[in-house]
Formats: C-alpha cells, structure tokens, sequence
C-alpha cells in the first residue's frame, strides 16, 4: 500500500511539475514570439556609416560613426568602438574604452542623420 501511495505521489508531483513549464500565452491569446531586447532596441535606419557632412572640406576632421545590426559600432573621429541601443529618435551609445555613456536624440532625412547631444549643437552626417 505505501508503495501505490508514493508512486501516485510521484506522478502527481510530476504532473503539477509539468504543467507549470507551459508557455504563457500573451493576454491577446498570441503565442507569436516576441522581438529579442536586442532586435527592440536597434533602429534600423541607423544601420550603416554616416560621414561628416554640412561642414566646409577645409574644417572636415574626418569624423564618422558606423552603427551594426548586432549593436556595436566605431565612432571614428575618436577611434572608439561602442554598443548602442536607438529607437524613437534617442541614442544611447555605451563606449568600450570606459568613457560611459552618451546620450544623443537624432532623426533621419534621406540620407541625412542628424545627431544632438543634451546641451550640445546638432552636427550632421551622411550615409555612405
């Protein structure tokens, strides 16, 4: 007899084990997945180099800014290689050297990125 009762102790447990590792379905009844934190937080029109651009060729510092699909990127001007997250016209940029982070708002016309750090001028910057 304590051999049946720990054996349908032992399915039971089992069985209420199992039905707590269920996928949870979104309140909408969708089971479709949802984007990873990475893909969220990555625009992707940023998504390439953008060069210096609007600044008279004599004054021109050979700045640029690569921005990959993975979340990495370079800014050149400083020869700094960063991680981003951008959407909704902010930039967050969390460089690798220890510099902290930056944050920028920017928009996009065209071919035209045009990045402004708090407190700062908007500079200009053109897809290559």
């Amino acid at each position: 007899m304590k051999k049946i009762l720990a054996i349908i102790l032992v399915c039971m447990l089992s069985i209420a084990c199992l039905c707590g590792c269920g996928d949870k379905k979104p309140e909408g009844g969708s089971s479709e997945p949802k984007e990873t934190k990475k893909e969220a937080g990555i625009d992707s029109a940023l998504i390439g180099t953008w060069n210096e651009y609007g600044i008279p060729e004599e004054q021109q510092l050979g700045d640029y800014w690569t921005f990959n699909k993975d979340g990495s990127g370079r800014w050149g001007l400083m020869d700094v290689e960063f991680t981003f997250t951008a959407g909704d016209g902010n930039l967050v940029i969390d460089c690798d050297e220890g510099w902290g982070e930056y944050k920028y708002t920017y928009s996009i016309s065209g071919d035209i990125l045009t990045l402004t750090e708090e407190g700062s001028s908007a500079y200009e910057y053109q897809k290559q």
